[in-house]
């Protein structure tokens, strides 16, 4: 079509150029939600897709906004004020739907014509969103530049209040910056400084004060310290259900990052009903295909990981990844990630061929997509070691690991908490590969290093875990006990008596005494573990399978010690090894160690009912095992779901929540109203 410039948007045949059926498709949408349909009266388009994106119809949002940005190339002109805020709106969306290069190359057109124009209202509300692009392709430098220009050009106007307000937004946006390179100090001091600013120039309820507190908790998290950000984040989430209301987005965000600090206390369980409320509440409010819910049903998956009920999570992983395919693509880098969650969810049912089929294709997908030192393809790296571990392919697994420290080092430096996560993984490895005299000087260097973390700091745990099966494995028994007993105190401490990792070091402890031919300790140990449930057992996945079987077999031998034969204990106990048998034989490869050494508990504790005596209990008897699994387990909860709870992570962390939603359409004139960076 060709015609006279137009001088304004009335101007423009919008009649002519948008289909009947896309508007149809729109006024549907909108009827839905208790607009009405009048087919005589006119179409304001800034209005419909306006109301789009509140409802967050984003699809058809952007195919108007696709058409109303050439139109207004054509008729207004390239560098037309109003041209101009449909194509930052557009970068906006596209930013919003993840599609960060597209929003990118669009935003940045915009921002460099808006320039050449005189204080264009658009022009902060464009840089916001570029900025967010940039920091989410890890153009960081391009992001910082940005972010640093605006602060400075905020302080060059002089100290008021009114510079000092919006140079503590800028603030907490860079330390978003910050925090996407893991450089945790940093985020955490500038997000206190605008804090200040922020409590005492809109008070400590506004909404942006309560969502910096959140940020400011989510740091925490970060740093290992979930106690501190469950005290933070607490009081807030009961202040933003008063001034928020229970069902405001940023309440129901605050609910979720609150879910995930007390899973990693150990708290899955109360985790688990927070992640279920939300879920149906985000469904009713965005939609089952909105990236909030797909989020929030992520962290109930993950939560059901650690609770060993698989199964479930595993059909959730898999809902998640097609709703992603069809909203995103099946190559979209948060696509992708879901299907690294996927690996490490068949991994941990033992399904390890399934695993290391989809997470070599994983990694291909991730290095063409997000590049060969994305912290994304790094973790799909990491998890597709932790397979080959668990299959016995332990030189493999060292490669892989070595490849991935060398990277992080480059990325993140020697010292960071990443870094040191992946050499622990690697320093594991290269002991299971080359035995653990081989391996000793490196595993208590890095152990030396990861106690700087702090004492209860998870990956301390895991790794001093870790360390402790390989000596129990090697008979260095003494060094063996004392590590174990420091590990059990501060997973009791951080997770709580009942937790699955609190039990698991209970029957590698209450092993290793048996080892060393004590085990009067270890079945007293083993009575303060919280009583078996016939109900669960032969339930969950391989690792709460292979407690199961180590308490069944402690309860077996309680009253031995004493009393050099309880028939009755003894044949109950066996019931219940028979039924957690049965349970591993659904869910675990026949060459599985828990599997195997569950057979040989059964067969001992039928020798003792038929000969009466203690001979069977020499030996070492499930050591192998449970050090395996432990060690499995660690490189898994420090390793894949650190990224994975964490890119994501991106990874939507360890899962992270996501960035608020686009508040609205920006309007030429309208007042500044940025999004929130948190």
């Amino acid at each position: 079509m060709s015609g006279p410039k137009a001088n304004e948007p009335s101007d423009i045949p919008f009649t002519e150029l948008v289909p009947d059926a896309l508007i149809s498709d729109a006024l549907v949408e909108l009827g839905k939600r208790g607009q009405k349909e009048d087919p005589d009266s006119s179409i304001d388009l800034d209005d419909m897709v306006g109301e789009l994106v509140r409802f967050h119809k984003l699809d058809l949002a952007q195919k108007f906004l696709d058409i109303m940005v050439k139109a207004g190339i054509k008729f207004l002109g390239q560098k037309h004020p109003i041209t101009l805020n449909w194509m930052a709106n557009l970068g906006a969306l596209y930013a919003e739907q993840e599609k960060y290069l597209e929003a990118a190359g669009l935003l940045q057109q915009a921002l460099d014509r808006m320039k050449t124009l005189d204080n264009h209202p658009d022009l902060l509300y464009c840089k916001k969103f570029l900025i967010r692009a940039y920091k989410h392709l890890r153009y960081f430098e391009k992001a910082k530049s940005l972010v640093d220009k605006m602060i400075s050009d905020e302080r060059s106007h002089g100290e008021n209040p009114e510079n000092d307000h919006r140079v503590a937004d800028m603030q907490l946006v860079l330390a978003s910056i910050y925090e996407a390179q893991n450089l945790l100090d940093e985020a955490r001091n500038i997000t206190i400084q605008a804090i200040r600013v922020q409590a005492k120039m809109l008070g400590s309820r506004h909404r942006n004060t309560l969502a910096s507190m959140r940020n400011l908790a989510r740091l925490r998290y970060k740093e290992g310290r979930a106690e501190e950000a469950i005290q933070i984040l607490s009081p807030f989430v009961t202040i933003m259900e008063q001034e928020l209301g229970k069902d405001d987005p940023d309440t129901l965000f605050s609910k979720g990052d609150l879910a995930l600090y007390f899973c990693q206390q150990g708290r899955q369980r109360e985790a688990e009903v927070i992640h279920r409320q939300l879920l149906g509440m985000f469904r009713e409010r965005f939609g089952s295909k909105h990236k909030h819910t797909s989020v929030c049903m992520e962290n109930l998956s993950s939560t059901l990981v650690d609770l060993g009920e698989c199964p479930e999570a595993e059909e959730l992983q898999l809902q998640i990844i097609e709703t992603r395919k069809s909203v995103l693509g099946g190559d979209h880098e948060t696509t992708i990630i879901s299907k690294t969650k996927l690996v490490y969810i068949r991994c941990r049912r033992g399904r390890h061929e399934e695993a290391k089929d989809l997470g070599e294709e994983v990694v291909e997908e991730s290095r063409k997509v997000m590049g060969e030192d994305h912290i994304n393809t790094l973790a799909a790296l990491e998890n597709l070691a932790l397979t080959c571990e668990r299959m016995g392919s332990f030189q493999k697994a060292v490669q892989i690991r070595k490849d991935v420290l060398e990277r992080k080092r480059e990325l993140f430096g020697k010292e960071d908490i990443e870094t040191l996560r992946s050499e622990g993984c690697l320093a594991i490895a290269h002991a299971q590969h080359d035995g653990y005299r081989e391996a000793k000087p490196m595993l208590m260097d890095v152990l030396e290093k990861m106690e700087t973390l702090g004492a209860h700091h998870p990956n301390l745990i895991s790794y001093s875990n870790n360390m402790a099966g390989l000596m129990l494995n090697e008979k260095h028994f003494k060094e063996a006990e004392e590590m174990m007993m420091g590990v059990l105190k501060a997973k009791r401490k951080v997770m709580g008596t009942g937790h699955p990792e609190t039990i698991s070091e209970m029957c590698n402890l209450a092993l290793g005494y048996k080892e060393q031919g004590k085990l009067k300790e270890a079945c007293s140990l083993m009575r303060e573990a919280p009583e078996l449930k016939f109900d669960q057992l032969g339930k969950g996945d391989p690792f709460t399978l292979v407690n199961q079987a180590n308490q069944a077999y402690f309860f077996s031998l309680q009253d031995l010690v004493p009393d050099p034969i309880d028939r009755q204990r003894m044949e109950e106990g066996l019931g219940m090894l028979r039924q957690i048998l049965k349970g591993m034989e659904r869910t675990m490869d026949k060459h599985q160690k828990g599997r195997i050494e569950c057979g040989k508990y059964i067969t001992q504790i039928e020798e003792l009912l038929k000969d009466g005596t203690e001979e069977q209990l020499d030996g070492s008897l499930g050591i192998d095992t449970i050090s395996d699994q432990l060690a499995g387990r660690g490189n898994a909860s420090s390793g894949a779901s650190s990224t994975l709870y964490r890119s994501a992570k991106r990874h939507v962390s360890a899962l992270e929540t996501p960035e608020p939603a686009l508040k609205k359409l920006r309007r030429s004139g309208d007042e500044i109203n940025c999004p929130d960076e948190s």
